[in-house]
């Protein structure tokens, strides 16, 4: 069975991620290229996909962003043991869509003593204490973000990046012009206001001292401009070239290496590249091609991260892993990542399909894994 992951960390020696597909947590030994099954997340369906956006690790403890689970977990890897922290009943915002769905939280930001999660329709940031496990739900930006609000496509509270200053952790927001501004020591928020021609913040990424590279959302989904935090001044860039495929929030956040923003669509989209230093933001031929390169039309990028000169991504159309050297752009490498489960494991993933006389999808599951089960 093909596994792609939404996020993934590096931990203890291992690669470890959330099965993006299917209820399941794995992990791959650095360097090689076997995935190891190591449990299923304990109270969710065996065939629920997209449970958690991102994980991070802290305190020898992976913790995963509920997207479409209504669990904080966590996993020891010391002990070898998960734990489920069920969310508060709170009301989600209906404007936060993805699809034709609302997932919960998307980004996690480690700090020092543990993990933030970002609500995206929930109205809440989560700060998990990593050396106790305990949740504080920070909530008092509400009634203040509301008189700011604006009505938009690509609606979300909270979406990627962030930056801190001081003691401060500033969070981009998405769904009005400006930042969350959340007191580290205190937990205390409040909303920072910014001038510019677009609704909202997709993202941001440092360029330099106290300048921050961000992007637009929804309406204003093809500007970007410069953020000079101490003059608090924005400096409008020129637009990217893009078109109605895009969507309301068509960019991931861009990743940095040797002065150059690399900026990769989330799906069925031109690449491009910021150039630092002269300003310039220009097509990436290379990843454009690679892209066209795909069977599907849309395909769509996750899991993105740059390790010394080496882009990783993994490709939902065909369920591969990529790595991309960014010194050589012709050398790729494309792998899958397959993983055979026990007999016991396969009865549990496999019998909600049958109960419910799902067609089960082979580029997902695979017919040999089916007959498998058969076989059981």
């Amino acid at each position: 069975m093909k596994l792609i992951a939404h996020s993934s960390v590096i931990a203890l020696g291992y690669e470890w991620f959330s099965g993006m597909f299917r209820n399941g947590l794995y992990r791959k030994e650095e360097g090689k290229e076997k995935v190891e099954f190591v449990g299923f997340f304990p109270g969710e369906k065996y065939d629920q996909a997209m449970l958690h956006g991102c994980i991070r690790e802290s305190n020898n403890k992976l913790y995963f962003s509920p997207y479409y689970s209504r669990n904080v977990t966590y996993y020891n890897m010391l002990s070898k043991t998960f734990t489920n922290i069920p969310l508060k009943n709170m009301e989600i915002d209906s404007r936060a869509i993805v699809g034709n769905s609302n997932p919960l939280f998307w980004q996690a930001i480690k700090v020092e003593n543990g993990v933030f999660m970002l609500g995206y329709s929930y109205p809440a940031i989560l700060f998990i204490n990593s050396t106790n496990d305990e949740i504080v739900y920070i909530t008092d930006w509400i009634n203040d973000l509301n008189k700011y609000i604006e009505e938009d496509e690509g609606f979300a509270f909270f979406t990627e990046g962030h930056f801190i200053e001081g003691k401060e952790l500033w969070i981009p927001l998405g769904c009005c012009q400006g930042f969350l501004v959340l007191n580290l020591e205190t937990l205390r928020c409040n909303i920072h206001r910014v001038k510019g021609s677009f609704s909202s913040i997709s993202c941001a990424e440092n360029v330099g001292k106290d300048t921050y590279f961000i992007m637009g959302r929804g309406k204003g989904k093809d500007k970007y401009a410069l953020y000079d935090r101490k003059k608090d001044e924005i400096n409008e860039l020129h637009n990217f070239r893009i078109d109605e495929h895009y969507g309301d929030f068509p960019f991931h956040k861009p990743l940095y290496y040797n002065g150059k923003l690399f900026i990769i669509p989330i799906n069925n989209a031109k690449a491009f590249i910021y150039d630092i230093h002269s300003k310039e933001l220009y097509d990436w031929f290379e990843f454009n091609e690679l892209r066209n390169s795909y069977n599907e039309k849309a395909p769509n990028f996750f899991n993105l991260k740059i390790v010394d000169s080496i882009l990783s991504f993994c490709e939902m159309s065909d369920l591969s892993w990529n790595d991309l050297d960014l010194l050589n752009m012709k050398n790729k490498k494309q792998y899958y990542y397959e993983n055979n489960l026990n007999d016991d494991d396969l009865k549990k993933l496999f019998s909600p399909f049958i109960e419910k006389n799902s067609i089960i999808d082979e580029k997902f599951y695979g017919l040999n894994n089916y007959l498998d089960w058969i076989k059981i």
